[in-house]
């Protein structure tokens, strides 16, 4: 059998035409579903977009998409400046050496609070990196709200230790 006979190459073109389009249409709708991984993604972009405006929101801030918003460091200055109480320095430029900076500003505050920061540099998040953007937020999360956690669970305990009210003498012990 010669394979080269067009009786015999016609219908095997045929059947590998039919198969490689095959494979083309499941490589195709294989990318266009969304992984697990995707879906994760998009669900904590989601998730942490809300907690930022919770907190943006005090001064009068809103992002819409957490990996553009944060880029020019604007947004993640205020932030930190609502979570902390302190006022941050912040360049006025739109270059990209501004906006650089901007982050690099943000960063720097954080590891001054012993904010552990793997892997994150200023250029991750400018250039809008979307795990290293979702990897800050959740580490700013982490550790701004353990924080205030931690005071309410002292307040707590100063209520609990209160041994009399004021007005028989007592008062509270203080636990720190």
């Amino acid at each position: 059998m010669d394979f080269f006979d067009p009786v015999v190459l016609a219908p095997l073109l045929v059947i590998a035409g039919h198969c490689l389009t095959v494979v083309g249409v499941w490589y195709y709708r294989r990318r266009q579903t969304p992984t697990l991984e995707d879906e994760r993604d998009r669900v904590q972009k989601k998730t942490f977009t809300k907690w930022v405006n919770k907190h943006l929101i005090k001064v009068r801030k809103h992002i819409a998409d957490l990996y553009e918003d944060l880029r020019d460091g604007h947004n993640l200055i205020s932030l930190l400046e609502v979570l902390s109480g302190v006022t941050l320095p912040r360049e006025k430029g739109r270059m990209r050496f501004h906006r650089l900076q901007n982050v690099q500003i943000a960063l720097d505050f954080l590891k001054q609070r012993q904010v552990k920061l793997v892997n994150i540099r200023n250029d991750d998040i400018t250039d809008g990196n979307p795990k290293l953007t979702l990897g800050l937020i959740w580490t700013i999360i982490l550790h701004f709200q353990l924080a205030a956690l931690e005071e309410q669970g002292r307040a707590m305990l100063r209520e609990l230790t209160c041994t009399q009210p004021a007005e028989r003498g007592g008062g509270c012990r203080d636990s720190d």
